[in-house]
């Protein structure tokens, strides 16, 4: 962590030996322009929008989708984004749609 923000596969060393349930966003002050995702065995759904540039998520689709169309109405053009249980991923504000996508692995419980 640091300026540099967070160092993917350090971080990924640090929760092997972890056990539980997670999903998580995470983000560092030294580095807002990218933001790690861990879609562990807990609920995490996403959307993606080409107009606005933008990926949301929430812990349930079903809300998620509503709240965008309560914005956005019915002709919008956010579209589900599928995440696999278990996988990091690093999104770069420079090209929020080409996340690094890592394996996440821990004692799940």
């Amino acid at each position: 962590m640091g300026t540099e923000g967070i160092d993917p596969e350090a971080f990924l060393r640090l929760v092997a030996p972890c056990q539980g349930q997670i999903s998580a966003v995470l983000v560092a002050e030294g580095r807002p322009g990218r933001v790690v995702v861990l879609k562990g065995n807990m609920p995490l759904e996403f959307r993606y929008s080409r107009k606005h540039r933008a990926v949301a998520y929430a812990s349930d689709g079903r809300l998620l989708d509503d709240a965008i169309e309560a914005g956005c109405g019915t002709g919008h053009d956010w579209r589900p984004m599928v995440v696999q249980p278990m996988t990091m991923l690093v999104f770069r504000r420079e090209e929020v749609f080409r996340p690094g996508a890592y394996g996440l692995r821990f004692a799940a419980g």
